[in-house]
């Protein structure tokens, strides 16, 4: 009898620590978070160890009793994770790339493209030479009141050829990148008679930016002169998110900023600088 008790508190006993482990995670991931910035991710490695500990040391019974206990302590560690998540989906934040090239990189961007296209880069050359997917997303995106905005470094802008001078590039590679994108957007824009608007802003911008939909963002930064950019990572971001209001999400301010560089941006007519 007294094996039988000791057998049963052992059981209670493994739950209970697992159970008290989840409660101080959740009460206290913010106090971890702020020890260090991989202090979360191990607490809830540490989680999942317990998670896995627990069950290995009740299985063995192998009664209904460990059975639901491995049920009961899934449905709680999905839960803890599913709250980490919503912690991110409820800004917005869908889903990120280590890097553009192994994430969504422009094809794949492109090809999701199917009412509206807003972009923010340099000179958009590593999206226009994707020819077959830049002219059907473009076609796609065909609205005659809702041009398809890009926003565009000029290509006479001189930091561009500082910029090809520390990638150890010809100082007018660059400066030639833009304008063969230029002559591209001309031709779909006079030739095709797509609704395309260019404009040139006056600083080179912080961030890469392309729109789709009017509903998804991809977001990358410039480190301009290091590579082509395709080695950076990438945010996706969501316009609406769940259960909230669109200005709670980190769309509505990579949105505002777009809009406020357009407005201030020198109007390109196709055919000047080329």
């Amino acid at each position: 009898m007294n094996e039988f008790f000791r057998g049963l508190l052992e059981k209670y006993l493994i739950q209970i620590v697992f159970i008290i482990s989840v409660a101080c995670y959740r009460r206290f991931r913010i106090f971890i978070e702020q020890l260090h910035p991989f202090a979360r991710p191990v607490a809830l490695a540490c989680l999942f160890l317990i998670y896995l500990l627990s069950n290995y040391a009740i299985y063995p019974d192998k009664t209904s009793y460990s059975f639901w206990f491995f049920i009961i302590s899934f449905i709680v560690l999905v839960y803890v994770v599913l709250m980490e998540l919503l912690s991110f989906w409820h800004l917005g934040f869908l889903g990120a790339d280590r890097s553009i090239a192994k994430g969504i990189d422009y094809g794949k961007a492109l090809k999701i493209c199917e009412d509206s296209l807003d972009f923010l880069g340099i000179g958009a050359n590593k999206m226009i030479i994707r020819d077959k997917e830049f002219k059907e997303a473009i076609a796609k995106c065909q609205r005659d009141e809702k041009p398809v905005r890009l926003l565009l470094c000029p290509p006479d802008h001189e930091e561009l050829i500082s910029i090809a001078r520390r990638a150890g590039k010809p100082q007018n590679e660059y400066q030639e990148t833009v304008k063969k994108s230029l002559r591209a957007l001309q031709i779909l824009k006079h030739s095709e008679s797509r609704n395309i608007e260019v404009r040139f802003y006056n600083e080179l911008p912080l961030f890469r930016l392309m729109f789709i939909n009017d509903n998804i963002c991809l977001a990358s930064h410039y480190i301009l002169g290091e590579g082509d950019g395709s080695q950076l990572p990438q945010l996706h971001v969501w316009k609406k998110p769940l259960g909230r209001r669109d200005i709670e999400s980190f769309y509505y301010p990579l949105k505002k900023y777009f809009d406020k560089l357009w407005e201030s941006a020198e109007i390109w007519d196709f055919s000047k600088h080329l």
